[in-house]
C-alpha cells in the first residue's frame, strides 16, 4: 500500500463537525449538496486526495469517506518543509500531519524564496516530473545524488553528486535524459583530460557545456 500523510482523527472529526454545522442544507440527506460539501472538506484539509459523501439509507447525516493523498517530494524552503503531490500542489507542512509508511521521499531545496501554501500549487507539475525523472536516471547511471536545489535563476535545477564539490546545472525545460547523457559523456572526457570543475558544470544550453 502506498504511503500517505494525514491529520489526526480528532482533527478530522472536529473539522467535519464544524463544516456540517455551518449550513442547514447539510442536516438532511434530502437537501445536502454532496459535491459542494466534498470540495469544502478538501479545502479545509488539503492533504486529502478525495472526500466522498455517501448518503445513508437510514438516518439523515451523511457518511464521509476520506482518502489521504500520496506525496511525491519534500520541498525544503525558508518557511518550512512541505509535502507536494504529483500535480505540484502543496499538501501540508511536514510538522502538521503524520506520515504513514512514506519511506524516503525525494527532497528538493528551494533557494528562490518560494512561500508554499497548503492547497495551492507549490511547484509546476512539469518541475515535479523532471525531478522524479532526473533522480531515476541518475540512479540508473550510478550517480549518487547528494542534493537537488532550485536556485533564483528561472527554469534551472542544480544537482550535487556525493563526493563532488561542483554542482551540475540542468534546464527544467529540457528532457532530463539529454542532460544526464551529456553529464556522463563529459565525465569521461574530463577524466581522460584530467579536468576537475570546482564550482559548476552548466548543461542548460543544448549541445554545449560551461564549467568553472
Amino acid at each position: 500500500m502506498p504511503g500517505n500523510i494525514a491529520s489526526s482523527e480528532r482533527a478530522y472529526q472536529e473539522g467535519l463537525k464544524d463544516i456540517l454545522s455551518k449550513s442547514i442544507f447539510n442536516h438532511s440527506k434530502v437537501t445536502i449538496q454532496t459535491e459542494k460539501l466534498s470540495q469544502t472538506i478538501k479545502q479545509r484539509f488539503p492533504e486529502l486526495a478525495s472526500a466522498d459523501i455517501e448518503l445513508p439509507l437510514l438516518g439523515q447525516l451523511p457518511n464521509v469517506v476520506l482518502t489521504p493523498a500520496e506525496p511525491v517530494i519534500l520541498l525544503v524552503t525558508q518557511n518550512g518543509v512541505f509535502y507536494l503531490g504529483a500535480d505540484g500542489k502543496t499538501l501540508a507542512r511536514t510538522d502538521q500531519v503524520t506520515a504513514n509508511a512514506l519511506g524516503g521521499l525525494p527532497t528538493v531545496r528551494d533557494d528562490s524564496g518560494l512561500v508554499p501554501e497548503p492547497g495551492k500549487n507549490g511547484l509546476p507539475k512539469q518541475t515535479i516530473t523532471t525531478v522524479i525523472k532526473l533522480l531515476r536516471l541518475s540512479a540508473s547511471a550510478n550517480i549518487d545524488v547528494e542534493s537537488l536545489s532550485l536556485p533564483i535563476s528561472p527554469n534551472e535545477i542544480d544537482l550535487l553528486a556525493k563526493g563532488t564539490t561542483s554542482t551540475v546545472r540542468f534546464s527544467l525545460d529540457q528532457d532530463p535524459r539529454q542532460g544526464i547523457g551529456a553529464l556522463l559523456a563529459l565525465r569521461d572526457k574530463f577524466k581522460s583530460d584530467n579536468i576537475s570543475p570546482s564550482s559548476y558544470l552548466d548543461l542548460r544550453v543544448p549541445d554545449k557545456a560551461f564549467y568553472k
